[in-house]
């Protein structure tokens, strides 16, 4: 019962910080001129496996994402869909592979 009145509390929390961003103007703003830029690179994993407790998480395979593609992560809850996209935001060119062990 506990947990579950934490995760309301966590859910409330998000829901205040999300009223108080909605009416913020953006700091950059398009012009009526302004085009996309081309995307250069893709979005590519090697070696990376993860597990949470006794479940087997997304261990398998090299994705690889060009631009312009699409790409689905499907799968049963807790195999790390949400963890393996987090994972875009890290470049472990800077860090250092071993820096996302255990993290």
């Amino acid at each position: 019962m506990v947990s579950h009145e934490n995760e309301w509390l966590k859910v409330l929390a998000t829901g205040e910080r999300m009223v108080e961003l909605l009416p913020l103007e953006p700091e950059i703003k398009d012009t009526p001129t302004a085009r996309a830029r081309t995307i250069i690179g893709q979005i590519q994993f090697e070696e990376v496996g993860f597990r949470y407790q006794r479940t087997r998480g997304a261990n398998r395979g090299k994705p690889k994402i060009r631009p312009s593609e699409t790409m689905a992560l499907v799968g049963p809850s807790g195999v790390g869909k949400t963890t393996l996209v987090g994972l875009v935001f890290h470049d472990v060119r800077r860090r250092g592979a071993s820096s996302m062990a255990s993290t």
